[in-house]
């Protein structure tokens, strides 16, 4: 089985914060051979106990999420064939 931690060299394209003390997360998950998309991954997006976003992500492998609150998160990837990656304390 393939490990999705590996894949995830291009995942964090930015973090960006505004003044507001707000941000967001922007992304790709690839492949680490070859570079090309995970079609399908899932990915989850938690502060605490509260899940904030839940998606599959397309053919692309993108994901984009805004207006996030300054703070901790928990961020899962699974996808088939994949071990799944967690990433923990992303913090703006």
């Amino acid at each position: 089985m393939r490990r999705l931690a590996t894949i995830l060299t291009a995942m964090f394209i930015a973090v960006v914060a505004s003044a507001q003390n707000t941000g967001g997360i922007k992304g790709t998950v690839v492949n680490r051979v070859g570079r090309t998309p995970i079609q399908g991954a899932t990915l989850v997006l938690q502060s605490g106990n509260e899940v904030i976003l839940s998606e599959n992500l397309g053919q692309d492998g993108r994901f984009s999420v805004e207006g996030l609150a300054d703070g901790n998160y928990v961020m899962k990837l699974t996808s088939d064939g994949f071990t799944d990656c967690i990433i923990i304390c992303v913090h703006f």
